[in-house]
Formats: structure tokens, sequence, C-alpha cells
């Protein structure tokens, strides 16, 4: 039988490994932790009931750790896929979490939140460089075009967002 009280006296004042103490406070660097913050009520070492939101290889999963999987380390935490819609996911987080403590159904979803736009940042960082990488390819080209020919040549220009084609004529 799991004793949440006893185990976080155990980990607060003894030894937890997660823990890092800086200036500014306690922090947790267990991956499973909603919030980041060394705290009792934050802590999947010492919550039988606990969820989180992890992300593996750009999938959204809430995880879920119940009292009744204590006994079986392997299966503690039960896994649920979530969709890429954002106004889905955060219904099966509540249908899940129906009877969780608010507190903790709170924090998951601002996870959720949390990673979704850190998900768009990354898009529309990749995309953006892609198209620079882009714009720089064709720019190279068309040194090497302006090299080779003394014809006229349609340049590329390098703020519009649409590249226009280009055409040579000998």
């Amino acid at each position: 039988m799991q004793h949440d009280e006893v185990i976080w006296q155990v980990i607060r004042h003894n030894h937890c490994s997660f823990m890092s103490k800086i200036t500014t406070g306690n922090f947790c660097r267990n991956p499973y932790n909603v919030t980041g913050i060394c705290n009792r009520s934050s802590c999947p070492l010492a919550n039988s009931r606990y969820g989180t939101i992890r992300d593996h290889d750009g999938v959204f999963y809430l995880y879920m750790k119940t009292i009744e999987r204590a006994h079986m380390p392997k299966k503690l935490w039960e896994r649920v896929k979530l969709p890429r819609n954002y106004e889905k996911a955060l219904e099966i987080i509540d249908k899940h979490m129906m009877y969780w403590p608010k507190f903790l159904v709170h924090k998951t979803k601002q996870r959720l939140t949390k990673m979704t736009q850190m998900r768009i940042r990354m898009r529309k960082l990749a995309l953006k460089t892609r198209l620079a990488l882009k714009y720089l390819a064709f720019g190279m080209m068309n040194a090497v075009f302006a090299t080779r020919s003394t014809t006229s040549i349609s340049i590329f220009t390098f703020t519009k967002p649409r590249v226009e084609s280009c055409y040579l004529s000998h």
C-alpha cells in the first residue's frame, strides 16, 4: 500500500534525485512532473493519482497514474493518445480526468497548451529556415548564371515570400 504523505516526507527532507535546488527555488527534473516545481501537489512520486502530458516523436500522450496499478511498475502509467486537434485533446483530458483533483486537471491542460504552442513555434521556425535555405540556393544559382551569361537575367528577390521563375535566353 502506498502512503503519499510518508513518501513525500522522505523525498522532501532526505533526498530526491530529481530535485535541483537553486537560489530562486526548488525545481524537479522528473519527466512526468506537470509543473517543473518541486512541491507536494505536483510531485509524481508522492501522488498515487497523477496525470501529465508527454511528447513522443511529435505525438502527445496523456499519462495517468492510479493507485490500482501501484503493484505493477511496468503498467503504472496508463497512456492515452491525444489527437492533433487542440479542442478534441482538451475534451479527452476532461473525459479521462473527470473525477480527479481540479488542480491537476488544470495544470495538465496548461501543459497541453504550452506544448501545443511550442509545436507551432517549432513548425514556423522549421519553415522559415527551409525557405531561407531555398532562397539562398536560388541566389547561388543566380550568381552562377550571371557569371556564365552576358544576357539579361531575371534575378530572384529575397524580400518577397514567393519565388519567380528564371528564364535564360542565349
